[in-house]
């Protein structure tokens, strides 16, 4: 059972080692997506399994971020880099969208967000109103694949609707992150969904420290199999347009 904890923070904006970022903002500590491949775990020093079912409710951040957005003249802003936005503790308390009339009013900024979830959906309004871009993660187009690696998030056919949604009224991309040898078709997944996305990232499997044995258990892979599928996909992508590699 997922637990909900909410918090007080003093501050909200972090500067982003991103590219293309200056700032994120993430409306949670945790995340109910359960990804298997999920580095923020160990990014933030949190157990995995805690990662996955407590999750820390920010419920003051809008009043804290509008007070740092006074400060600031201007910038390029991520929502959810180490959270997903839009997870389900999101239709509860709804602070991904009070961020995002934050940002309304302070009409300056640069605003892109990554998500799994078609609930990003709800925020259609002001989402294009911003004139955000929006990004999805899709890693695969077989939804019995997602659902033993990504298990609470939405399904790929409603990823695809959404980008549909949005496609042509605001910025879209997918993140095909990361890609995983004998699951990940990068080219596939770019054939098929490149009529209403703007561009593509394509990010191998970044194995953070105490990951390893975890992570190639699961997939029943060896290192030497994904270097050996990122030189592969690196060379096939690599003349691409619209299509951005990360490695």
């Amino acid at each position: 059972m997922v637990k909900y904890i909410e918090k007080i923070v003093s501050r909200g904006l972090s500067i982003s080692r991103l590219e293309e970022t200056d700032f994120s903002v993430n409306p949670y500590v945790g995340c109910e997506h359960c990804c298997i491949y999920c580095y923020a775990p160990y990014t933030l020093h949190i157990k995995p399994e805690d990662f996955c079912a407590k999750i820390f409710v920010k419920r003051n951040l809008p009043t804290v971020l509008d007070r740092e957005l006074k400060k600031i003249n201007g910038g390029h802003i991520t929502v959810g880099t180490v959270t997903d936005a839009y997870q389900p503790a999101e239709r509860k308390y709804e602070i991904t969208r009070k961020i995002l009339d934050v940002l309304r009013k302070r009409r300056k900024f640069e605003i892109s967000i990554l998500t799994k979830s078609s609930l990003i959906t709800r925020d259609f309004d002001i989402i294009v109103e911003l004139n955000a871009e929006v990004g999805f993660t899709i890693i695969t187009l077989d939804d019995e694949v997602r659902k033993n690696l990504e298990p609470k998030s939405s399904s790929i056919k409603e990823r695809i609707a959404a980008l549909k949604k949005f496609s042509g009224l605001t910025k879209t991309y997918v993140f095909i992150g990361p890609a995983i040898p004998n699951i990940t078709d990068p080219l596939y997944i770019i054939e098929e969904l490149k009529d209403f996305v703007d561009y593509f990232i394509v990010d191998k499997l970044r194995l953070r420290k105490d990951m390893h044995e975890r992570i190639l258990r699961f997939l029943d892979i060896s290192l030497e199999e994904i270097e050996e599928y990122n030189r592969k996909i690196k060379k096939a992508l690599g003349e691409l347009e619209n299509v951005y590699i990360e490695f």
